[in-house]
């Protein structure tokens, strides 16, 4: 299984990254520090949406 999140940072930069696992997706996709906004998709379906 697949696990993409894409992310946008504080500094607009808009990311997307590949994880292997949904704990892995998600760990990523809540870095608060880092992420303004992000999505965790699975098979291109959102599954998690957060917004700090």
């Amino acid at each position: 299984m697949n696990y993409s999140v894409v992310a946008v940072t504080y500094d607009k930069e808009k990311k997307e990254k590949q994880f292997k696992t949904y704990r892995e997706a998600l760990s990523y996709a809540t870095n608060y520090h880092v992420i303004h906004q992000s999505q965790v998709l699975k098979d291109e379906v959102v599954i998690a949406d957060f917004s700090f």
